[in-house]
């Protein structure tokens, strides 16, 4: 947390300081009480009302201020909370392809939104808490001292009470906010999972099923909640209990001091209000600071890497991609085994074989998205496994034949969002794609290209490629949903592309076009 309040050290210290002036009005506001107190026993009513005007006066300070104090630190936290998810997405940026899809995406979104929410308020809104409470717990006793020094040796020892006993809550706490930060990813994943099925429930006639499954899937996070719920209100009553207790021994000595005419009989109004004021600030100060520090593993666990792909070698390619004893297993069985083969910069290379032959499986290798193969990949002196994927992106571009189209324009999906893009170059890549079925550059494309046939959405993720062009290009399948026609005009494009070495996954290939790969691997073999 340290790390987001240094970012914004000023309104951090506005803040503070505005909460300390807060909580030293709200002091005030209690000790006036004596004067007031002090009247009535007196039967002095012209002094009644004047201390009752100022007191009231003193309030409507506190409020106004209180007010816009609110509205200053909820802008505060607000800017922490963004920098925490720029933070998250910095991190998810520094992954590789393999350790992204270690979660699924309802995990990811639980990060954002309900991990975030859970380190707003036990941790960025505490943080203030704390200052508050910690503040009119040295201004209470100040105040007390000026009653009696033994009101505020009470208070001292029993400060120190109410700040060591709830430590022993602290671990239970930490772990039941990590549970429930995981029971929070779970059930993120199982209602995304559930809801991208909906067709598959429409289609299937079982539209029924959804509001089981999505019960199911409710009544376990249920019971996760309630179980962070007992957790957490067992600490509250441990800590409430302790501040009671607290309350009724300040009160006592202040009644015995009262009666020994130690102090005057006005301050006990007062003195029971600042008690009040100390421990209930102890209180909600010793809770703050367990919520604080079980919240602080989740914070570390957000964190990004010191050091980013941006400070690795830059990879160009110059020579050849040679595969010797190329081998892959999925749960023991062989997939790929004893593949050899040489492609040389600029050859096309068309990949083919039966169904389930390993087709996208090889090329996913190629491209760096699958580590754990037997044999040797080399990027000219350089082993594929030992680069990193940010190395790769560099020189390899590699299209899908379902392509993620954003809920965006058509030139922040063809451009990936480039600064100042030059249109005719947009204008020009979704040519080359076929791209003749959008009104503009402009145009919005619904969430995964819903507005769109599959074979248009295979058209606009080829014209990502012909806009960033790299080495080489890995084409699975990305035009098996075109017609004969536009499919051909396309693959002549990239076949004669001097500047490009090609390895294209196919499951027909088009004799028209066979002659121009330079090389055919074929997995049936």
């Amino acid at each position: 947390m340290k790390k987001y309040l240094h970012h914004h050290r000023k309104s951090t210290i506005l803040n503070i300081v505005w909460l300390i002036l807060n909580t030293l009005l709200n002091t005030i506001t209690s000790v006036l009480f004596t004067f007031s107190t002090n009247a009535i026993f007196e039967k002095n009513l012209p002094k009644l009302f004047f201390w009752l005007g100022i007191n009231l006066l003193t309030w409507l300070v506190v409020m106004t201020s209180e007010y816009f104090q609110d509205i200053s630190q909820e802008k505060l936290i607000q800017n922490m909370s963004i920098d925490l998810k720029k933070d998250i997405s910095t991190q998810i940026s520094q992954s590789d392809i393999n350790q992204f899809h270690q979660k699924n995406i309802g995990q990811y979104i639980s990060h954002y939104v309900n991990d975030a929410e859970i380190i707003e308020n036990n941790s960025f809104h505490n943080f203030f808490g704390l200052v508050s409470d910690f503040s009119t717990v040295i201004f209470a006793a100040i105040a007390l001292a000026m009653y009696h020094y033994l009101l505020l040796i009470t208070a001292l020892v029993l400060a120190v009470v109410m700040l060591t006993l709830p430590k022993k809550f602290r671990k239970k706490l930490s772990l039941a906010t990590d549970e429930l930060s995981k029971a929070n990813g779970v059930f993120s994943n199982q209602i995304t999972n559930i809801l991208n099925g909906f067709n598959v429930f429409f289609n299937a006639n079982k539209l029924r099923v959804l509001p089981s499954r999505t019960d199911i899937a409710a009544r376990s996070y249920a019971t996760s909640k309630v179980d962070y719920t007992r957790i957490e209100d067992q600490v509250d009553t441990g800590i409430n209990l302790i501040s009671l207790i607290c309350q009724m021994l300040v009160d006592v000595v202040t009644s015995v001091l009262a009666i020994m005419g130690r102090i005057p009989l006005g301050a006990i109004s007062s003195t029971g209000s600042i008690a009040a004021s100390i421990f209930n600030s102890l209180k909600h100060l010793s809770k703050e600071q367990v919520q604080i520090k079980a919240t602080d593993p989740l914070i570390d666990g957000f964190q990004p890497e010191g050091m980013s792909d941006q400070h690795q070698t830059t990879l160009n390619f110059a020579h050849q991609i040679t595969a010797r004893d190329l081998g892959y297993q999925i749960d023991g069985k062989p997939i790929i085994s004893g593949l050899n083969f040489t492609i040389k910069k600029n050859e096309k290379a068309a990949i083919i074989g039966h169904s389930g032959s390993g087709k996208s499986t090889l090329l996913k290798i190629l491209n760096g998205q699958l580590r754990g193969y037997q044999g040797s990949i080399k990027i000219d002196n350089f082993e594929l496994r030992d680069l990193s994927s940010s190395q790769i992106s560099q020189i390899s571009h590699y299209v899908d034949q379902d392509n993620y189209l954003f809920n965006d324009s058509v030139v922040n999906n063809v451009t990936i969002w480039a600064d100042h893009p030059n249109m005719t170059s947009v204008n020009h890549s979704l040519s080359l794609a076929g791209v003749d079925f959008v009104s503009s550059a402009e145009m919005l494309i619904s969430e995964n290209g819903r507005n769109f046939s599959g074979g248009q959405q295979q058209r606009l993720g080829l014209a990502r490629s012909f806009f960033a062009p790299k080495a080489i290009a890995c084409l699975d399948e990305v035009t098996s949903a075109l017609d004969v026609k536009t499919a051909q005009a396309i693959d002549r494009r990239l076949l004669l592309d001097d500047n490009l070495t090609l390895l294209e996954v196919t499951h027909h290939l088009d004799p028209e076009l066979q002659d121009l790969y330079s090389k055919i691997i074929s997995l049936d073999d």
